[in-house]
């Protein structure tokens, strides 16, 4: 099995893992998800007046489907099907308005390979499932993340996840990252991911 790891929209001519030794095995299935849920996000989708009662998540491989309002109301589950692997939500009703989904999805899957003949294999993906300072998980580091970093230190809502606010590494959310914060906005050095658990 040869493995080539997407790196920001590219791959590498030369696998990042291949297997190796003579022996040759049947690989039976190649699945990706977050196994230690370290990297799972919490979304809400909205569609207004879809044409059709199946409705096409933006991600696929989702963790989870939390609940489903279709029209403000909340749906049983008996009342909708769902795929996670293809992330994909279809109603037992029509639509008249909206619906709305709560879902959960991974930023940074991990790897499983199970073979026909031999061991199941799990590559765990070390990125750290987001980027260090981007605390308002907006997509970019900016003084919108500063004051979202102050105004959770003051009771306000809580970074997802937690650890996007621990600008300077130390596995701690405190005022310490507020001062890494300002400086690094003023030349200093960039946010960093801790090491963390």
């Amino acid at each position: 099995i040869y493995i080539y790891l997407n790196n920001d929209g590219s791959f590498n001519r030369n696998p990042d893992w291949n297997s190796s030794g003579s022996y040759s095995s049947v690989i039976e299935n190649i699945v990706f998800g977050d196994f230690n849920t370290g990297a799972e996000r919490n979304h809400h989708d909205v569609f207004f007046y879809p044409t059709n009662r199946l409705i096409t998540l933006p991600f696929r491989q989702l963790a989870a489907v939390d609940s489903i309002r279709l029209d403000g109301i909340a749906m049983d589950p008996e009342e909708y099907c769902i795929s996670l692997w293809d992330g994909w939500v279809s109603l037992g009703a029509p639509v008249l308005d909206s619906v709305e989904v709560f879902y959960r999805h991974s930023i940074s899957k991990d790897m499983a390979v199970s073979n026909w003949d031999r061991e199941t294999y799990i590559y765990y993906n070390m990125n750290p499932g987001f980027i260090p300072g981007d605390v308002n998980a907006s997509g970019d580091v900016d003084g919108l993340d500063l004051v979202f970093l102050v105004n959770y230190l003051k009771g306000g809502q809580v970074p997802e996840p937690l650890l996007a606010a621990d600008i300077n590494g130390n596995c701690i959310v405190d005022a310490a990252d507020v001062v890494y914060f300002l400086d690094y906005f003023k030349g200093g050095f960039a946010p960093l991911a801790g090491d963390c658990d």
